[in-house]
């Protein structure tokens, strides 16, 4: 029996990359013994507890708000070497300098899943700061992810390995963050259409169309002129997530164009595919700003809409513009334009015979090309090798 640590801090014990679908596809294995790792800075209370063939430990933090990550960092690394696991699975950078060095100081295998592109998170922050955070980062990074013995991506970066130049011990491994294509547990998807029928009752739509928005709720991720297309369109806009800050979501409450959203709140990813059924058009239009307009491949929720077979309106970067030559699924607009958003919701709700078409190359994208199903073969491939399977 193989077993496996997934280490987080901020992440939610049900995150859908690490637990959905990594930890899940893992634990199908009969010789891996899976547990999650997390903090209740994720917004669990602390515990442990097994779900569907994963054990998920919830540490405790501190709250003193200077010393609680030594306290954490101190009671994982206790917690992760006292496991004695085969493999350790981290998913927060700044793990990497404290546990990573430690692990591997103690002989153990250690990947890193780095979800984002971290350098580029702080280069496109304002201030003369963030930009030297950032070249301090890509400079660590040179130093510390050759250490480790496998480093993963979800994709490409303007065609090219994020990591080029990099001495790595085996070359970058992209595993694409793409939707479950299997049909869930019936019984969590009742309860999850159950729970947004409560949270949709009143809402009516009065004949418009029905856009939505399900992910972080920031500036960068477009949702600002998301808000003002939607009303100029005179469709209505469901947001699901989180708000970046209190003082962001103030601003967007305070806009006259707010009338035409209906917020729901922070949903799990079942709750999301129940959402997705109540909309007819998803939105994703990202700042073409930093990372978000240079990586190959598309959000999250897009591959929820087109599972949906909803059509979609991205944002127009490069790698966007290049897969609608492929699928036409919907439209790539300047997403700092709410008029551009707002003509591409009119396009799709004038015509329904447009709308389901998109809808089907959106199903046909996902069985052909965008599937947790692929990325999951090349999960056990780099674990075995790993592992010596």
């Amino acid at each position: 029996m193989k077993k496996i640590i997934h280490v987080g801090y901020e992440h939610s014990e049900k995150d859908t990359r690490i637990f959905e679908k990594e930890c899940l596809s893992l634990a199908k294995k009969p010789n891996y013994q899976i547990t999650y790792i997390t903090s209740e800075k994720s917004g669990a209370s602390p515990g442990e507890y097994c779900e569907r063939g994963v054990a998920i430990r919830i540490l405790p933090i501190v709250n003193k708000r200077y010393v609680r990550l030594l306290y954490y960092l101190r009671d994982l690394k206790k917690e992760l070497l006292l496991r004695d696991a085969d493999l350790y699975h981290i998913h927060e950078p700044w793990l990497i300098p404290v546990i990573a060095g430690s692990l591997k100081r103690h002989g153990k295998t250690v990947i890193f899943d780095m979800h984002e592109l971290y350098r580029e998170q702080f280069m496109q922050r304002r201030g003369f700061a963030a930009k030297i955070i950032g070249h301090l980062y890509r400079a660590y990074e040179r130093y510390a992810l050759p250490k480790l013995d496998a480093v993963i991506f979800p994709c490409r970066v303007r065609g090219g390995d994020p990591l080029e130049g990099f001495a790595l011990k085996r070359p970058t491994v992209y595993i694409d963050n793409l939707p479950i294509t299997e049909e869930p547990d019936p019984a969590l998807m009742a309860e999850a259409e159950k729970n947004i029928d409560s949270l949709m009752a009143g809402f009516d739509p009065k004949g418009a169309p029905v856009c939505v928005y399900a992910g972080s709720l920031s500036e960068i991720r477009g949702i600002t002129s998301a808000v003002k297309g939607s009303f100029l369109a005179g469709a209505k806009l469901v947001l699901a997530g989180q708000f970046e800050s209190a003082s962001y979501e103030e601003r967007l409450r305070s806009m006259p164009e707010w009338e035409c959203v209906t917020y729901v709140g922070t949903l799990s990813q079942m709750e999301v595919r129940a959402l997705n059924r109540h909309c007819d058009i998803g939105l994703s239009t990202l700042l073409n700003a930093g990372q978000y307009y240079s990586v190959d491949n598309l959000p999250t929720k897009v591959h929820e809409y087109l599972q949906q077979g909803m059509p979609v309106i991205i944002n127009d970067s490069p790698f966007n513009v290049s897969l609608l030559n492929d699928y036409r699924i919907g439209f790539a607009v300047d997403p700092s334009d709410p008029e551009e958003i707002a003509e591409a919701i009119r396009t799709i709700s004038r015509d329904p015979g447009l709308s389901e078409a998109m809808g089907e190359e959106g199903r046909r994208a996902v069985k052909e090309r965008f599937s947790w199903s692929f990325e999951e073969k090349k999960l056990y491939v780099l674990y075995e090798e790993l592992l010596g399977e």
